[in-house]
């Protein structure tokens, strides 16, 4: 993680906040203390295949060229091929791989659709997405957590699992309600 942090302060940051957010959604879906932690783990190492792509794309203001798209959508397997090298479990590597696949088979890198895409990968996928959205980044302004809330409704059951956005969803009413 500390060469991420040197490299790219944003991406260690999301790294943090999206592994807090997919916590706190398994913890209100009861889920086991030691798939928490492995969901945890996932998170904080699920974009360190960034450290393989330049920042002149990673910080680019600008729409992406198809190229440069291609590369970012690379760094799942970039990821994966880094971690897989320390022999986690694969839970861990699930997440890595597969937190840009999408309910509806449109994600990447696999395509793969529905219940095919790991149960944590798919925690990892709304709670990566919510913290994007709530997040400035070189190329957008971040919404409220309202609307990013409103965000991961519309789009359960296409980019997300429903269940889980649900469950996500009820999570952060409750802690708004504290």
């Amino acid at each position: 993680m500390s060469k991420m942090r040197k490299r790219d302060s944003q991406t260690h940051e999301h790294s943090y906040s999206a592994a807090g957010y997919a916590v706190e959604c398994a913890r209100y879906m009861h889920l086991p203390k030691d798939v928490i932690r492995r969901l945890y783990y996932g998170m904080l190492l699920h974009d360190i295949g960034k450290t393989q792509i330049s920042l002149d794309i990673l910080n680019k203001k600008e729409v992406l060229t198809k190229k440069e798209r291609w590369k970012i959508e690379k760094h799942p397997e970039y990821g994966h091929a880094i971690v897989t090298k320390y022999n986690p479990h694969k839970d861990i590597l699930d997440i890595i791989l597969y937190h840009h696949e999408r309910w509806d088979g449109e994600g990447y890198p696999h395509k793969l659709k529905g219940e095919e895409i790991p149960f944590l990968a798919r925690i990892a996928a709304v709670a990566d997405a919510y913290d994007a959205i709530v997040s400035n980044r070189p190329y957008k302004k971040a919404v409220t957590p309202e609307e990013a809330i409103q965000e991961i409704i519309d789009h359960a059951g296409t980019q997300f699992d429903p269940q889980i956005a649900d469950n996500f969803c009820r999570a952060f009413e409750k802690r708004t309600k504290r």
